[in-house]
């Protein structure tokens, strides 16, 4: 009933839900073993226990625990982050960096051809330079 009303066979199938043992009401006895009451008559609830200041000492909570149950605590240090967290961004593409990036790649094309024996073509010998418009070099176009 609690399922239906939570909504959990619409979020499950029922293939996969195992039922389990049935819920039954707690009884004075099972709420006194539980420490929730005290153990003398009348009932009541056990007064609420302030929580602990600061951290609790991890020795002396060991120090009550057999030691085949011990674990070995390590406490790492987290490294000291260095900002910027992420990478920069690279620069945005331009013709500049166009035209660095093909004479690079050409270069390279030129070094395997002449390393292979293999004649260069005339138009892939020398490169020219980008002009820069309203520059000195800039002829009009026909």
């Amino acid at each position: 009933m609690i399922a239906s009303r939570l909504g959990v066979f619409n979020r499950f199938t029922r293939r996969f839900l195992t039922e389990g043992p049935a819920t039954g009401r707690y009884s004075l006895d099972d709420m006194r073993l539980a420490g929730m009451c005290p153990m003398d008559d009348p009932a009541r609830w056990e007064p609420a226990r302030p929580a602990p200041e600061g951290p609790p000492d991890v020795e002396e909570l060991q120090r009550h625990v057999p030691p085949e149950r011990q674990r070995i605590l390590n406490r790492v240090e987290r490294p000291q982050q260095t900002f910027p967290l992420h990478e920069p961004r690279p620069p945005r593409i331009t013709l500049d960096i166009l035209w660095e990036e093909s004479q690079r790649q050409g270069q390279i094309l030129r070094l395997i051809m002449s390393h292979l024996g293999i004649e260069i073509p005339e138009w892939f010998r020398a490169p020219d330079p980008p002009q820069q418009p309203g520059g000195q070099g800039d002829e009009p176009h026909d």
